[in-house]
């Protein structure tokens, strides 16, 4: 009976503690339902003041938020495994390229704009167009790690709105 009680008390700490665990990881993760919000509630990833970078992960999947100094949602992308998808959320949204992997493993991109956020997936270059502000995203691979775009590189840039 004894032997008993003190499984039965230990196996309720350690269902305790994983729950308190549980809890402590999921209130410390940036909700992925703030993307698209003026200020989420997720740290600024910047490198660039006035300018405001927020990181989201969700199923595998990481969405980069652009915001300007007034905290202004202009640009936003999703992420996985080197393929970039531009979301249609922003006022930039139509000013966003997406260099391909292919081109980042053949070329090693010049420094032509300033970059504005990167990780071990992806780089966010900010270029300034004679039509505005033009974001150029390109997947990072082991090999080169790019801080600007090259005319060859970051064809497509969408200067129409």
């Amino acid at each position: 009976m004894f032997r008993t009680a003190i499984a039965s008390k230990y196996h309720l700490t350690v269902l305790a503690g994983l729950l308190i665990l549980a809890v402590s990881a999921t209130a410390s993760a940036a909700p992925a339902t703030d993307l698209g919000k003026n200020q989420p509630n997720t740290p600024d990833r910047s490198l660039l003041a006035p300018w405001h970078v927020y990181v989201f992960h969700r199923d595998n999947v990481e969405y980069v938020q652009i915001n300007d100094a007034n905290n202004n949602v202009r640009a936003a992308f999703a992420n996985a495994n080197g393929q970039t998808l531009v979301l249609p959320i922003g006022t930039d949204n139509e000013h966003v390229s997406s260099v391909p992997q292919s081109t980042t493993t053949q070329q090693p991109i010049s420094t032509a704009g300033n970059t504005l956020y990167h990780d071990n997936q992806v780089q966010v270059v900010m270029a300034t167009q004679p039509t505005g502000t033009a974001w150029i995203v390109q997947p990072i691979n082991k090999t080169s790690i790019a801080s600007g775009c090259t005319a060859e590189g970051c064809t497509g840039i969408s200067n129409s709105k």
